[in-house]
């Protein structure tokens, strides 16, 4: 998935991951656990479209990544289909 550039006004981005990081922050450790996965899979959805438009070492994609728990996959493609499971 990509973003055309000329849709995306990247001025906002830093703002609202602020906005996210205080609310995950603000969580218990017991209450990010249960939906950590997740958090994962949409982190790595959000950044990889992101990084084309803003760059890697933009401080919206750190920020992001920072709400992430151990090796993430490349792809959102890459995680395990959840809808499969159990």
């Amino acid at each position: 998935m990509s973003i055309p550039k000329e849709k995306m006004d990247p001025k906002y981005l830093p703002v609202w991951v602020d906005h996210i990081v205080e609310g995950y922050q603000g969580l218990s450790p017991e209450a990010r656990a249960e939906f950590q996965d997740l958090c994962d899979l949409t982190i790595v959805g959000l950044s990889l479209p992101l990084v084309p438009i803003i760059g890697a070492d933009h401080e919206v994609i750190r920020k992001l990544k920072g709400l992430t728990a151990g090796t993430l996959p490349s792809s959102p493609d890459d995680f395990p289909d959840r809808r499969k499971a159990g």
